[in-house]
């Protein structure tokens, strides 16, 4: 199949039917909002008294978070119950919870943002949204072939919030965000999918994001993407049992150094299906991107059946810093990394370390049955290769004092590389 038939059948099959996704908030719904014959209407759940309606579901949404009470300093919750159409952005202020169960679409020729906050600039705290399907409309939203599309839910200044067990889906550009001023929040069970429009020239589309520092991402999903699944820009996040799948032109997890990316940690994660890489490192050639490192990250991930065959530059796991650093005494772009990786069948590369500006990458890679296994350039890189069959592997040493290691792994290994015990424990499920 070639390269173009797989970016058309990727993206003409539908996304899928959608799942029930349940919410798990606990606390008792101060306001539901609810559905009938197309009218949504308020109740205030403690007498069941109907304070308001209208055909405009939106604005009756607003309205049950702007008429919580007032200076609250705990949580108070908005109930939905129902398939909801919007024509307007929803905004959430602090100290509250929004469970959908059912789902919110925009509608058709409507070009907003679906979900935000209701103070971006100041910022909001405590801001908990679970359950339901959020739903971008995106063949019925394009406004012209080039527009750049649009966020479904961002988020440019929270805190302390939680955000569990739903789904955004179906937009111009990226799902489900946490921008530069995001700290300190938990994503549980999220699901970001079906993010561009190849179809009419929007090149990007991501599924989730994280720009900020000391998110957690715990269970969470990218799928069907047109650009990264994960666009990976922040600090010291943890990503635990995370997953990218299926995708065209970008990464898997996309870690592109505009900005300083260090201390994040990936653990038990997965990537596979993407056409271009499974997970890269890269600083960009321009030198108005900054001097900022990508730096101190640990990567525990299965990076597997990405690329496509016969094109070039398809990696499993790639780490390309393409220009010196800006002020050479602030050290080298891409540095001090850590991997712990199980990598195979990947075209063209399993494992690439590309051009010199890359250094003491640390780690053990198991890795097998890619086009080219790995290819170490950069210097002072010291990493150790686990492989089935020693006659078979690949991998093609360069630069300037790497230390690379090549022999068979043992079962022995497992004790010490979560790679090496994710590979015995699919060679026993396999039998």
């Amino acid at each position: 199949m070639s390269f173009k038939s797989i970016i058309v059948f990727l993206f003409s099959c539908t996304v899928g039917a959608m799942p029930v996704v349940s919410a798990t908030s606990v606390e008792p719904p101060f306001f539901t909002v609810s559905l009938a014959a197309g009218v949504a209407s308020v109740t205030r759940s403690s007498n069941n008294a109907v304070i308001h309606s209208g055909a405009d579901h939106q604005a009756v949404i607003q309205y049950a978070l702007d008429n919580l009470p007032a200076n609250r300093t705990a949580k108070s919750k908005v109930l939905l119950i129902g398939d909801f159409q919007s024509d307007d952005t929803i905004l959430i202020p602090s100290y509250t919870t929004l469970e959908l169960r059912g789902s919110v679409t925009l509608k058709e020729g409507v070009f907003k943002q679906l979900i935000n906050q209701s103070t971006p600039k100041t910022g909001n705290t405590q801001i908990e949204i679970t359950g339901g399907v959020y739903d971008g409309n995106k063949y019925k939203n394009q406004k012209t072939p080039m527009d750049a599309g649009y966020y479904l839910i961002l988020f440019s200044r929270v805190t302390h919030s939680d955000f569990s067990n739903f789904i955004a889906q179906n937009c111009g550009s990226d799902a489900f965000i946490l921008d530069t001023y995001c700290n300190n929040n938990r994503v549980t069970g999220v699901t970001g999918r079906g993010a561009g429009i190849p179809e009419v020239g929007v090149s990007n589309g991501n599924g989730l994001g994280d720009r900020g520092n000391n998110n957690t991402w715990v269970d969470c999903v990218t799928e069907d993407t047109y650009s990264d699944g994960w666009v990976i820009k922040c600090q010291n996040s943890t990503f635990i049992n995370c997953i990218a799948r299926r995708g065209a032109t970008g990464a898997g997890f996309g870690l592109f150094g505009d900005r300083p990316i260090t201390g994040n940690k990936f653990y038990n994660c997965e990537v596979s299906g993407f056409t271009g890489r499974g997970v890269t490192l890269r600083k960009p050639s321009d030198p108005k991107k900054g001097n900022d490192p990508i730096s101190d990250n640990t990567f525990q991930i299965y990076v597997h059946d990405n690329g496509v065959e016969n094109l070039t530059e398809q990696v499993g796991f790639r780490l390309w810093s393409s220009r010196a650093p800006v002020d050479a005494a602030a050290g080298e772009m891409i540095t001090r990394n850590h991997v712990d990786l199980l990598i195979q069948r990947n075209h063209e590369y399993g494992f690439l370390i590309k051009d010199e500006y890359v250094s003491h990458t640390t780690g053990t890679v198991v890795i097998m049955a890619n086009t080219i296994d790995a290819k170490i350039e950069g210097y002072e890189n010291d990493l150790t290769f686990l492989v089935p069959d020693i006659t078979k592997a690949k991998i093609v040493t360069a630069g300037k004092n790497n230390k690379v290691q090549v022999r068979q792994i043992t079962p022995a290994d497992a004790q010490t590389s979560w790679a090496a015990k994710k590979y015995y424990e699919q060679l026993a499920a396999s039998k």
